[in-house]
């Protein structure tokens, strides 16, 4: 089987014998809202594809915080300050979180990508700084 995200299927190949039937369990996992196609192939050892149809749609869930800002109060140094904060889930399912330093996935890529830039530029300009200092034999 091939699939990409949103979706993942299990298991994604084996062998099935005469008169034989499987389960393949396939996975939605969304990153936006909205609704998602996209093919699923199977691939039979011959090399003949076929394309099995996926639909998947995301809606937001009602999950509030209590506020949008906590001000945490002055403290001391190698001491410490806390504050509780409530999550609001006012919708018909479990919802699971976490925090995130990013609001979005391609807030986090672009970062991280802005990053990696600017280390391998740092890298480079250093070789090459080293590279026109004037060599002293002794």
């Amino acid at each position: 089987f091939r699939v990409t995200d949103p979706y993942s299927v299990k298991p994604t190949h084996g062998s099935l014998g005469i008169g034989g039937s499987m389960q393949v369990h396939i996975s939605y996992n969304p990153s936006v809202t909205g609704s998602q196609l996209q093919d699923m192939f199977l691939q039979y050892d011959t090399g003949e594809d076929v394309s099995i149809g996926l639909c998947g749609s995301a809606t937001d869930a009602n999950v509030r915080l209590e506020k949008t800002m906590l001000k945490l109060e002055t403290t001391y140094i190698t001491m410490s300050t806390q504050k509780s904060i409530t999550i609001h889930n006012r919708s018909n399912i479990v919802v699971h979180y976490q925090w995130k330093k990013y609001a979005t996935l391609a807030e986090e890529h672009n970062t991280k990508w802005t990053n990696c830039h600017i280390q391998l530029f740092t890298i480079e300009n250093f070789r090459h700084q080293s590279l026109r200092r004037p060599v002293t034999l002794r």
